[in-house]
This record gives structure tokens, C-alpha cells and sequence, in this order.
């Protein structure tokens, strides 16, 4: 593992570690020296550094250690609940407060990344990994976690389409129709989902003939036979090909809605 230093003010302290996820201007990295605002080292692990178009991403995961001005350690034991050993507090080091200043340093990562979002997906991911880890005690079952979590993050385009979804909107996201038949919003939560893999699977999928085509569409046809559990079971037994690799995800999705 290899160690980088990064200097940051501590109010891009106080968002990293609230929001556990913070953009900086690439070009930052240059500076190898406490300076000004910037009186906050912190020391991660540079492979796990993210780089998105000129800037650099930290995830509090990949923090060893901070080093700050030993002024600020009431700051960071109480207000940022941070254990003493994952910080050096150095007499040495001056800070000098001007929040009000600070605000216009660094606009040109202001706002662009979703940090929200992105909190509310880590806290569902550790949530789900610490409740079976706590309820749990078959290996199976967290195995099983494991590779749902993996498979989350390996980031094919349905999956990231469906995440993107879910983050973006209150609830289930839909897309309305024109339907003759009485519907509930069920249905289109289902339009929605099936407007996905359309666009991102059977659109997208190479090496396949008209016939697994048609056998698709129909399948995502029934699928919108929200109410007919004999359909509902049938498309459960005859898995289209071009879905087979994204069926647990898409099955777990479009039951999950029923709730």
C-alpha cells in the first residue's frame, strides 16, 4: 500500500467525514504542505484515490490517518467522533479560521458529484452487510452477501441505470403510458423497469436472432400482467437467454415493488 498526503481545510474535513466522500480538484495533490486554510493533512491509501475527469475523489474508507493543528482536538474527538489513534495532533501547526472566505476556493467541484446519493447507497450496502453479520451466523448466508455487494458494484449499464433510478427518485421511479385497462401505479413501475432492459440489455445484446427477440419482448410483455399469477409463474419457469445473466437482479427488483 501506498501512502499519500492530501491537505485539506477543515471544512472539506468536516464533508468527508460527514458525507464519507469528497471531490477535490486533481491539481490539489501538488501541494506537499500545510498552508493557510489548508491545515488538515490526511493521509490514504493512493490506490484506493479516484480520479473523475480532473479531479480526484477521496472515500473515507481509504483514510489511515489525520494530522491537524492540536488546537482542533476537541474538534475532531467530539463533534467529528474521530478515535484518538486515527489522529496526530501537532503543536506546530497553525490554522487559520475563514470559513466565510472559503466557500469561493474550490467552485469549479462544487455540486457535481451527488454525495447524498451516494451516502444513502454505502449506508444500504454496510446496513445490509452488518445485519446479516449481526442476525446471522451461517457462513452461506453472508457469502451470499458478499457476492450480492460485489455484483452491485461491477457496474453493468442495466444495473447502473436501475441505481441511478432508485437514487433520483422519491420512491419507484416510473414512466406512465396510454393503457386502456385500470391500472395502479404497480404497473407503471413495471413499464419503467422493462423500458431498462430494453434500452440497456435486448437493445445493446450482440449474437442474437430474431427469434430470442421476439421470445424477449414477450416475456417483458407478461411480465406486465401484474395481476395474473399464472403468467407471473410461467415467465418464472421460461427465462429469455438474453436475460439470464441480470435475472436475479431483475427479478428481485420487480418483486420488490409489490411491497
Amino acid at each position: 500500500m501506498k501512502e499519500l498526503s492530501i491537505y485539506l481545510s477543515l471544512k472539506e474535513v468536516e464533508d468527508l467525514i460527514f458525507n464519507r466522500i469528497l471531490e477535490i480538484p486533481s491539481k490539489r495533490l501538488e501541494i506537499n504542505k500545510a498552508q493557510g486554510l489548508l491545515s488538515v493533512s490526511v493521509k490514504l491509501n493512493e490506490d484506493l484515490l479516484i480520479q473523475r475527469n480532473s479531479n480526484s475523489i477521496i472515500l473515507f474508507s481509504a483514510i489511515r490517518k489525520f494530522e491537524a493543528p492540536e488546537k482542533e482536538k476537541t474538534l475532531f474527538s467530539l463533534h467529528y467522533k474521530i478515535p484518538e489513534g486515527l489522529v496526530t495532533l501537532l503543536s506546530s501547526r497553525k490554522v487559520r479560521d475563514g470559513f466565510n472566505n472559503e466557500s469561493n476556493l474550490f467552485d469549479e467541484t462544487k455540486d457535481k458529484f451527488p454525495k447524498k446519493e451516494f451516502l444513502y447507497l454505502r449506508n444500504g450496502c454496510v446496513g445490509m452487510y452488518n445485519l446479516t453479520c449481526t442476525l446471522h451466523e451461517n457462513q452461506n448466508i453472508l457469502e451470499s452477501v458478499k457476492t450480492v455487494l460485489k455484483l452491485i458494484f461491477e457496474g453493468s449499464s442495466f444495473r447502473d441505470s436501475l441505481f441511478s433510478g432508485l437514487l433520483t427518485n422519491v420512491g419507484f421511479p416510473t414512466k406512465e403510458v396510454q393503457t386502456q385497462k385500470f391500472v395502479t401505479e404497480r404497473y407503471f413501475r413495471a413499464v419503467w423497469l422493462l423500458t431498462m432492459l430494453k434500452e440497456n440489455i435486448l437493445n445493446t445484446s450482440e449474437n442474437k436472432d430474431q427469434g430470442e427477440v421476439e421470445e424477449a419482448k414477450k416475456w417483458m410483455r407478461d411480465l406486465l400482467e401484474i395481476d395474473d399469477i399464472n403468467i407471473l409463474n410461467s415467465c418464472l419457469k421460461n427465462i429469455p437467454e438474453v436475460f439470464s445473466e441480470e435475472i436475479d437482479c431483475i427479478l428481485g427488483y420487480y418483486y420488490s415493488f409489490f411491497r
